[in-house]
């Protein structure tokens, strides 16, 4: 009797040994690939002295074809009877599907909208940082380093991404800016971090473990906005919910068979697995 039961409490350790390699198997996969770029210098674009023009062309996932053309230029025109010298800085897409918007977004994919001039909270082709002169005027004259989210194609899928930029009527300034290089996956304005590039693997805290009815989790990190996922050992997710609170998580499993499963818990920059066994 005390030998079957050693064999089996050694086969239930090496079950668990294979189903913690297949946890850490299925959750190294790469769930974002952030592109991060650092302009250093910053890009400057300046319409000065009259009658210059600067362009710059932003190759955000470096494959070494043009996205964006941002320009900062001056012209003179004539306009019904007035004249004088026009200032423009904008930033174009060079593809129907490469768009622009012109305000911070949320954790969300962006869509391809219609709009004119900045602060329209739209998306289009050409986003306007300031226009001046006969031409027409087009507000506000200067803007802070701000992030501007953008959809972009590649291989004609769509990526989402942003820029930090900051303007005024005739001149345009690029900071950084970055893009998610995983087809349709949303993006935050600011974002540099994807999960896979977190430093590790950190682990969650269960309990009961075993457990019937309800666990209770314990992230490692601020949780609120994760998305905290049960697979079971097929890989397959049979619960998923979004973080909405602080403190502990409680999750039912009072609906799950007996068995091994594992639990995933990701926000933007951090991660954290562990397993849990339900009886």
């Amino acid at each position: 009797m005390f030998s079957l039961l050693l064999q089996f409490t050694k086969f239930i350790k090496s079950k668990q040994c294979i189903l913690t390699l297949l946890l850490l198997l299925i959750f190294s996969r790469s769930d974002a690939q952030i592109h991060y770029i650092d302009f250093n210098p910053d890009i400057e674009l300046s319409a000065y002295p009259e009658g210059n023009r600067d362009t710059f062309a932003l190759d955000m996932n470096e494959d070494g074809v043009t996205d964006f053309t941002a320009a900062a230029w001056s012209w003179f025109q004539f306009i019904h009877q007035q004249c004088c010298w026009n200032y423009r800085a904008y930033i174009t897409g060079t593809d129907t599907g490469n768009a622009f918007a012109d305000s911070p977004s949320a954790c969300s994919p962006l869509y391809l909208d219609s709009g004119s001039c900045f602060g329209s909270t739209n998306m289009y082709n050409a986003i306007m940082f300031g226009q001046m002169g006969p031409a027409g005027l087009c507000e506000p004259e200067s803007i802070n380093p701000e992030y501007y989210p953008f959809k972009m194609l590649i291989q004609n899928q769509p990526h989402y991404g942003w820029l930090r930029v900051g303007a005024n009527v005739g001149a345009l300034t690029i900071y950084d800016g970055a893009i998610n290089l995983v087809s349709g996956d949303s993006m935050c304005a600011g974002q540099v971090v994807g999960l896979n590039d977190a430093p590790e693997v950190l682990t969650l805290h269960v309990f009961p473990n075993p457990a019937r009815d309800i666990i209770t989790i314990e992230a490692p990190f601020p949780a609120v906005g994760g998305r905290l996922r049960l697979l079971d050992g097929f890989g397959r997710i049979l619960i998923s919910e979004q973080v909405k609170s602080t403190g502990p998580i409680r999750l039912s499993v009072d609906a799950l068979a007996s068995g091994f499963y594992f639990l995933k818990l990701e926000s933007d920059r951090f991660r954290a697995v562990s397993t849990v066994v339900l009886r």
